[in-house]
């Protein structure tokens, strides 16, 4: 992803001054990166962090279904840091979605994808300051179909 986005930075100046910039220059730099991210040194770093984003999420997300449970339950995952989560609001999951997507700024995704309308997938393996603003507004959105 930040290969991405470095590629699209690069390739948006590039085409800004007329200079040509070549697919395999992102390819190279995405292979530098993914080497650096492999690395015995970084390596170990990024998955202890991504293990404490998923532990802390899911303490912050599973106490959230709580205070919500009228609304909304869920079975723990065994191994993952997304929960499918039910809810009961008079609203199908794809149009939920696309609410919250336009009014609020958060991405999730609709059951109906997976043949289960009523539920969404969300993902709590994020840092705090990302996941906490976003359950927010979820729960705003919650309490607009709600009225």
């Amino acid at each position: 992803m930040i290969a991405g986005k470095i590629a699209f930075i690069i390739h948006r100046d590039a085409k800004r001054s007329g200079d040509h910039f070549s697919h395999a220059n992102l390819q190279m730099i995405s292979n530098q990166l993914a080497a650096l991210a492999l690395s015995e040194e970084v390596r170990p770093r990024i998955i202890a962090r991504t293990r404490r984003f998923i532990r802390e999420g899911f303490v912050v997300f599973d106490e959230w279904i709580r205070k919500h449970s009228g609304v909304l339950s869920m079975t723990p995952p065994d191994a993952a840091a997304i929960g499918f989560v039910r809810y009961d609001l008079a609203v199908g999951s794809t149009d939920f979605v696309d609410a919250l997507r336009e009014r609020k700024s958060v991405l999730i995704v609709p059951g109906d994808h997976f043949g289960v309308d009523g539920c969404v997938r969300v993902s709590f393996g994020l840092p705090h300051d990302y996941l906490v603003p976003a359950l927010d507004r979820i729960h705003d959105l919650m309490e607009e179909f709600r009225r």
